[in-house]
């Protein structure tokens, strides 16, 4: 196996319902695709597909002074991508809660659930569908004052996992995340 940068997703929030002073709500809709822009290799030793997909979802937040709870949900369906596979659609459901301990600093707790059906090689499904979720604690570095930029830190621990086949998996996962907002 060689290492490398997989495909690329691209997503786009609409906001449809936006936070005021009389109301803590808000709520969105995404889009978005996944690039194949990843090196795909041999049949046995991808680290891409090369399968186009189409993500649509949505989310709700909501937030009151130092407190903040979100949920997004989002289903991707993917086409046939290279060496006749087709990765399987997904379905994920995430939520965040966080507490601001300062104006530049948050703690919380995040957790997510994800939904995978098979994929299939030459049109044969490969019985490898499976569910897990994911739970544990999130830190947040917040910087208001340059672009809105946020960088997060999160280790989640698994609370529930269900396999078709065997697969290899992880008794901790370790999220960093870089958001900037326009």
């Amino acid at each position: 196996w060689k290492g490398g940068l997989g495909d690329t997703t691209l997503m786009l929030r609409y906001g449809l319902v936006k936070r005021t002073k009389d109301s803590p709500f808000s709520l969105a809709l995404d889009a978005g695709v996944v690039l194949p822009t990843g090196k795909v290799g041999d049949k046995d030793k991808y680290l891409a597909t090369n399968a186009f997909a189409m993500i649509l979802g949505g989310g709700a937040s909501w937030i009151d002074r130092d407190q903040r709870v979100d949920f997004d949900a989002r289903y991707s369906w993917y086409a046939e991508g290279a060496h006749d596979i087709k990765p399987g659609d997904f379905a994920l459901f995430h939520g965040h809660y966080a507490y601001a301990l300062s104006r530049n600093f948050d703690i919380g707790v995040e957790a997510y659930y994800r939904m995978e059906q098979e994929s299939e090689i030459n049109g044969v499904g490969q019985d490898d569908a499976f569910s897990e979720a994911y739970a544990g604690p999130k830190i947040q570095v917040k910087v208001p004052e340059l672009c809105y930029l946020m960088v997060g830190a999160a280790v989640l621990f698994p609370v529930y996992r269900h396999y078709d086949a065997m697969k290899l998996s992880t008794d901790a996962r370790y999220e960093f995340s870089v958001l900037i907002a326009f």
